[in-house]
């Protein structure tokens, strides 16, 4: 009599059908009973949870939410996020556009060069006295922007400056500035370029910017004046951020 009870029971609350199995009830729950790895999946006040029991790893409320308890996430293919990832109520800076200049487009001058190693737009004999500019278009939803990039600075400067323009609100303003100059490198090492010693090669940009709008328009620039066999400049690892 017992045994028919709890079969009549199971068989009401787990049933099957062409697309699985479905459970039933006012909190359901599906065990995987492994005395090794014992796991389970639970419907308790409208939350999905799934665990072993004393820990979720995930749980997901409809139309909020997913938590993740992992020390690890990891897969064959990428961990992609279409909106914002908040980490701590902190939303996350996404990165959305990397360029390593190996192949450059879209830019008002696409010249590269290679020089100790490192690809660039631009470099030895390439930039001097003129700017590179790029529109970026389609920018998700964001409300700030960062950018980054590394600046080299090429044989024989004499204190002029290299700088980053962006156009915020219909106006480019400058946002980053460093001046070089070669003579401080008496005894420097000659890294790229001509033989001119460099002092100062590599420069690290990293800017932050309240931006909403859906393009970035963004100019680098010098206040050189001689041939860029003589002077010049390339800009390599230009990455762009939002939040």
């Amino acid at each position: 009599m017992l045994i028919a009870f709890l079969l009549c029971a199971i068989k009401q609350a787990v049933s099957s059908s062409s697309s699985g199995i479905t459970l039933s009830g006012t909190e359901p729950t599906f065990i995987f009973n492994q005395d090794d790895h014992p796991f389970q999946i639970d419907l308790i006040n409208a939350k999905l949870q799934l665990g072993n029991g004393e820990q979720n790893c995930i749980e997901y409320e409809e139309g909020e939410n997913i938590y993740i308890n992992a020390n690890e996430i990891a897969g064959d293919t990428a961990f992609e996020v279409e909106n914002t990832f908040s980490l701590n109520g902190v939303n996350q800076w996404r990165l959305i556009h990397s360029e390593d200049f190996t192949s450059p487009t879209g830019w008002s001058n696409n010249a590269n060069s290679e020089c100790a190693g490192i690809v660039m737009l631009g470099g030895y004999c390439q930039f001097s006295s003129s700017e590179v500019a790029k529109t970026f278009l389609d920018l998700p939803s964001h409300s700030s922007i960062k950018i980054k990039a590394t600046f080299h600075f090429i044989d024989a400067w004499i204190g002029e400056a290299a700088y980053l323009k962006v156009d915020l609100e219909g106006k480019y303003e400058y946002v980053w500035n460093e001046s070089y100059k070669a003579g401080q490198a008496s005894s420097g090492i000659n890294i790229c370029g001509a033989h001119h010693a460099e002092g100062k090669f590599s420069s690290d940009i990293e800017v932050n910017l309240p931006h909403s709008d859906s393009s970035l328009s963004v100019v680098f620039g010098t206040t050189l004046d001689q041939d860029p066999c003589d002077e010049s400049w390339g800009v390599s690892s230009f990455e762009i951020f939002i939040r």
